[in-house]
């Protein structure tokens, strides 16, 4: 066992031969303050490019003398009639959205005893209203008695519904008993058919002591442009211009409506709305534009609108409106009639 002394030895002697302590290193130095970057701000977007001005529309048309169907409708239509609108049936028949109104209230299926029936029979409709569900309606065409009965009668007959008629004032009218969707009234007279949305309402037009429309309304009517293919003419009181979104006074009393649309490849629109007063029309002008501001920047209202004029004339406002033959198609495409 030699070796565990020499061992032992060996350890002690290396565990006593100790060196000075090496003196501690310098701690180092400080790294030197970092200086505080101020956050860039964020880049301010590009403001928006301001829309140009609303072209200037010219002065309107002076009204020419009335259609003499105008003229003979106005005899029927009731004094509480507060809108009118004029349809030239063949013309409006010709245009796509003529096709799309006959496609979804006729269909594919047409019966065979409405095939004689055409578009030019029709001739010209003045539809009026009172804006609660009363409809009178006057066909200056040539729409034949029997056929069209005919071809009403087979039309209702696939929904359970049945043609009657009955003597009103003298006058032969038809009806529809039994169906929930067609309840129209007619009356076949020398000069014009009558149809109305109820039997008071045909009473109404038909009976000569009745009073019919008069006043500032049937002055409008008789004013209107009657050579469009739709128009129309109406009374638009404060009250509506407020719920529309006007303020309330803003504009001092009713506003007198004449417009006009033709739709052919490209679309026209004409619309007149008279006032009061001067101010009373710049007060609706300047409506217009608030209104229009933010339509004119949206994308999906800016192309309606890049053929807008708008003109105050006096006590008259005139806007004018043509959309391209692309959003004509857009918007004839968008049309829901079913």
């Amino acid at each position: 066992m030699r070796f565990v002394p020499l061992l032992t030895a060996l350890a002690l002697a290396c565990g006593s031969s100790t060196s000075k302590p090496a003196a501690p290193a310098p701690p180092p130095p400080a790294p030197a303050p970092v200086a505080q970057v101020e956050p860039a701000e964020p880049a301010k977007p590009a403001p928006e490019p301001e829309l140009p001005p609303i072209p200037e529309a010219p002065p309107p048309a002076p009204p020419g003398a009335p259609r003499p169907y105008v003229v003979k409708a106005l005899a029927y239509l009731p004094a509480d009639t507060q809108l009118v609108i004029g349809v030239d049936v063949p013309r409006v028949a010709s245009t796509p959205l003529g096709a799309k109104l006959r496609e979804a209230f006729v269909g594919a299926d047409v019966p065979a005893a409405c095939r004689t029936l055409s578009a030019a029979q029709w001739g010209n409709l003045v539809i009026s209203t009172n804006g609660a569900q009363k409809f009178v309606v006057v066909v200056d065409g040539k729409l034949p008695e029997r056929a069209t009965l005919a071809c009403v009668e087979a039309g209702v007959k696939t929904k359970g519904a049945k043609l009657q008629s009955k003597a009103i004032r003298g006058r032969k009218v038809y009806y529809i008993t039994g169906s929930s969707d067609d309840n129209g009234w007619v009356a076949w007279l020398k000069d014009a058919v009558i149809m109305a949305s109820s039997e008071a309402a045909l009473v109404d037009a038909l009976d000569a002591k009745s009073a019919k429309l008069g006043g500032d309304l049937a002055a409008l009517t008789a004013q209107a442009d009657h050579g469009r293919m739709v128009w129309a003419a109406g009374v638009v009181s404060p009250a509506s211009l407020t719920a529309f979104g006007a303020p309330a006074g803003a504009v001092p009393g009713p506003i007198a409506l004449r417009a006009g649309v033709d739709l052919a490849a490209d679309t026209d629109i004409d619309v007149v709305l008279g006032s009061s007063t001067p101010a009373g029309a710049a007060a609706v002008a300047d409506g217009l534009r608030t209104l229009i501001a933010p339509m004119r920047s949206a994308p999906g209202t800016a192309p309606l609108l890049t053929g807008l004029r708008l003109g105050v004339h006096g006590s008259d406002v005139h806007v004018t409106a043509r959309l391209d033959a692309d959003i004509t198609r857009k918007l004839i495409d968008a049309v829901n009639v079913k």
